[in-house]
Formats: structure tokens, sequence, C-alpha cells
């Protein structure tokens, strides 16, 4: 027998008990019932309902049980479930923020000595204050200092195109313009300089 399925939003109470999503099915009856948490984005709805269907077409295990201790037993788990989501996404997040920035660090301390010595004769080009070794180590954004120090080694050779300018110097810049900008083609522009 083919089952009609019902889908009905549910009250905004459900994502506030730390469900996306319900699937109910009633002995007897020749529907189920999905109730999706109420959202806004089109895909999140149909993420929710894909979730429910992938539970009807796996059946699984199914135990009736009174709605009072279904209803009470959803509103204990609620509160350890929103903890666990919200603890898996600020750990991702911390990880991706923490990634990134240990890679600007990396390049930060690899331009350094090369801004240092393009910025040498010009210190007026640079807002950038020299960093000791151990502020590079803990500075809170790296990526801050790293695009600053690579929009003045472009000033520099702009004004200066004189300056020497080695093949893995050039790398070095590229590198840190890719780290810096959004990947395009259309923003990325040679290096200016003569090569060592």
């Amino acid at each position: 027998m083919e089952k009609k399925i019902v889908v009905q939003s549910a009250t905004p109470r459900m994502l506030e008990s730390g469900l996306c999503g319900l699937w109910i099915a009633v002995a007897g009856e020749s529907f189920g019932r999905i109730h999706p948490a109420p959202t806004t984005s089109p895909v999140h709805r149909q993420q929710f309902l894909n979730h429910e269907f992938g539970h009807m077409i796996l059946d699984h295990d199914k135990e009736l049980i009174p709605g009072r201790i279904a209803y009470s037993l959803s509103l204990l788990l609620s509160p350890i479930s929103l903890v666990i989501g919200l603890g898996l996404t600020a750990t991702v997040d911390g990880l991706t923020s923490s990634g990134r920035n240990f890679r600007d660090r990396v390049l930060l301390w690899r331009i350094t000595p090369l801004w240092q010595r393009l910025l040498a004769d010009t210190p007026e080009l640079s807002i950038e204050r020299e960093l000791s070794p151990l502020q590079r180590l803990i500075a809170r954004v790296p990526g801050a200092h790293l695009y600053r120090r690579r929009v003045e080694i472009r000033d520099s050779l702009l004004l200066h195109p004189e300056q020497a300018v080695s093949p893995a110097e050039r790398g070095l810049i590229d590198l840190a313009e890719v780290r810096t900008q959004a990947p395009s083609p259309a923003n990325h522009t040679p290096v200016v300089g003569t090569p060592r």
C-alpha cells in the first residue's frame, strides 16, 4: 500500500527544542506526517524534508510510545542536542579560522625580510609598524599585517621599478596577493620590478 505524505510546518518552538523536523506515522492511517521546523530558507526547508524522507525510505525501526512520553523525552534531549550542535559549529569555525591564521602568519614571516629591504629607503610609504618576532608570532589578525605589507611592497615597486626582485620573491608577492584577495584572474597583476 502506498502512503501519502502530509507536510505541515511546525511551530517555532520546535527549533527552540532542538528539532529540525519530525516524522509521525500513526498505525492504521494511510498517510505519514512530516513537520519541518519553520525557516525562511527554502534550501533548509528542503534539507529538513529530505532528512525525514530518508527515515521513511529506510524504514527505520519504529517503536510506538505514548505521545506524552515522546514529548517529554524530546524536551529533555533538546538542550543536549543544541549544545552539541553549537559546540560542533564553533569547533569547525575555530579550526577553519586557525588554519587560515596559521597560513597567514607563515607568509607574514616569509615576506617580512622583503618588506624591510624594499622599504628601507622609503619608510614614508609605510603605515605598517615594525613588529618584533614575538609580535609577529602572536599577532591577533596576521592577515591584516600581511595585506598591508603586500600593498606597501607593491607601492614601493611601483615608485622604484629599478629595485631588484628575484623570481622567488616575485612568487612570494604573488602568493601574498592570492592570500589577501579574492581569487580571480581579473584581479591578478604581474609584479613590477627588475629581476635580480
